[in-house]
């Protein structure tokens, strides 16, 4: 199913894999590598040597984009594509419970001035 990119004799020319802080190179030798065309907002193929190849940043979610879109003749991007850069929602939850815990009296906020009588 995925031979086309995947397959031993095509790999090295059908797949690109990114590495944070690295260039984006592929080819048998290394040989090519991504660069951002001059206009519109695209990639292009060009020799490795050039001075403009683009390194890979994971936090930058643009280059993300453009990765994920390629499509024949460029190789498929292979690694983390993207990476938040923001604390996970979970970890923040958590950190907020262990800075909460241990924190006040809960009957001196009861008895605070701040409290009033229900009457029926």
């Amino acid at each position: 199913m995925f031979e086309h990119i995947t397959g031993k004799e095509v790999a090295a020319e059908a797949q690109i894999l990114v590495e944070h802080g690295k260039p984006l190179l592929f080819g048998k030798n290394k040989e090519k590598g991504l660069r951002l065309k001059s206009g519109p907002l695209e990639l292009e193929t060009v020799d490795a040597a050039a001075p403009d190849v683009l390194i890979h940043d994971e936090t930058s979610r643009p280059l993300a984009q453009l990765l994920a879109a390629l499509e024949p003749p460029f190789p498929t991007a292979m690694g983390v594509l993207y990476c938040s850069p923001t604390e996970s929602y979970e970890r923040d939850v958590y950190a907020q419970k262990g800075a909460a815990q241990g924190k006040g009296d809960l009957d001196a906020l009861l008895n605070s001035e701040r409290t009033w009588e229900v009457v029926p």
